[in-house]
């Protein structure tokens, strides 16, 4: 398992540690790359307001989200969907889980894109978002 970290917070969050497996990537640009290699992204929010474009983003490439309820905010989504800090021994297993099963993947996907579909302005940016990807 490899997990890259797109963002800032990356290398604040390991403190300076090298951990194996994990790259953290600072900001990045442009994300379609790690976007098409990705099988999983992970969203941990712990705040924010207005309709996070984060979950929009992923959603639009096809991909599953596995998110904190902040990156949610505004959308009624399966429990599923939501892992909430404390960042702590629930992630490993939740992450191995969906990785080693496409199946719990496609279900987080399709439970991401219903909780945005339902919701007029989650499916107005849905739309918009994937209409840029597509450009």
């Amino acid at each position: 398992m490899r997990l890259r970290v797109a963002g800032e917070a990356g290398p604040l969050a390991l403190d300076g540690h090298d951990v194996r497996g994990v790259e953290c990537l600072g900001r990045v640009d442009n994300l379609a790359e790690l976007y098409r290699t990705a099988q999983l992204v992970i969203c941990p929010l712990r705040e924010g307001t207005g309709s996070s474009i984060k979950i929009a983003e992923a959603l639009a490439a096809g991909k599953p989200v596995l998110a904190s309820q902040i990156a949610w905010r505004g959308y009624e989504i399966e429990a599923d969907a939501v892992l909430d800090p404390p960042f702590d021994g629930r992630w490993a297993p939740r992450i191995s889980e969906l990785l080693a099963s496409r199946r719990a993947r496609e279900r987080l996907f399709r439970a991401g894109v219903t909780a945005l579909s339902c919701n007029a302005q989650g499916s107005t940016l849905l739309d918009l978002v994937e209409r840029v990807a597509r450009t």
